[in-house]
């Protein structure tokens, strides 16, 4: 979904001066991701793992943004009064979560049935979707329906040092799948392959780019000024006994 620039952008933080921010590209990708920046009005105390929550006006209501969006990082400038606010999904901000954690063959649900006998003697799977479901629960997900996954993998142990956000989104793009969180911070998954080709497959509601938001105007009231200094240090004794030599014969 693109908003027209002009449109008017609320924030339940404060006012948006300007910003903007999208989601991932799909193609290429299992987990779309979304990030951006904005500009607030004010000093305002936000901290990292924060929710904020974006609106845009139309038709003469106001309308709630389809993501659910955390506060990366935030900095706030006393000068300009202003606060810069780095925000994305909770995948952008749990991108980098990896443990070095083993998951077992005998971990898997789906191999509850075999004989503890049998493991070393015969070809043990870790199905796809066990794997997935364990990211999801390190990611701290809820999921939206079903994932939908088949298939396996001959391995008696799973790494996760990868990352939780990029093994799940490699399973799913190895299944033609791709998946965001929706504005209540619920992971919906969509199979790419069930479609006839004379509709999309995602709609303007499932993909987001806003970019670049102008809602406001800098304060009236507040006149920015450019400022720099210059850090003062210790002068030094055998400088200042050689400028006062040299003032002495100047005399």
């Amino acid at each position: 979904m693109t908003l027209d620039i002009r449109a008017k952008v609320f924030c339940d933080k404060g006012p948006v001066i300007s910003g903007g921010f999208s989601d991932d590209h799909v193609q290429g990708t299992g987990l779309i991701r979304t990030r951006g920046e904005i500009v607030l009005n004010g000093l305002v105390n936000l901290r990292p793992g924060d929710r904020i929550r974006l609106g845009y006006e139309k038709n003469g209501r106001t309308v709630r943004i389809p993501r659910a969006l955390r506060v990366l990082s935030s900095f706030a400038d006393p000068f300009r009064r202003q606060t810069t606010v780095s925000m994305g999904c909770k995948l952008t901000m749990l991108e980098t979560l990896r443990e070095n954690k083993q998951q077992l063959a005998a971990e898997d649900e789906e191999n509850a049935g075999i004989p503890c006998e049998e493991y070393g003697k015969i070809p043990i799977n870790i199905s796809f979707a066990s794997i997935a479901a364990t990211c999801i629960a390190a990611l701290g997900l809820t999921l939206r329906g079903n994932l939908g996954l088949v298939g396996s993998v001959a391995i008696e142990s799973f790494d996760y040092s990868a990352g939780y956000v990029q093994i799940l989104s490699d399973i799913l793009y190895s299944q033609s799948k791709v998946g965001y969180l929706d504005a209540d911070e619920q992971l919906v998954v969509v199979d790419l392959s069930k479609t006839d080709g004379r509709a999309p497959v995602l709609d303007e509601d499932d993909v987001i780019d806003v970019s670049p938001i102008r809602s406001g105007d800098y304060p009236p009231a507040v006149v920015l000024v450019e400022y720099s200094y210059n850090r003062l240090k210790e002068p030094d004794p055998d400088e200042l006994d050689n400028e006062e030599e040299r003032q002495k014969r100047d005399w």
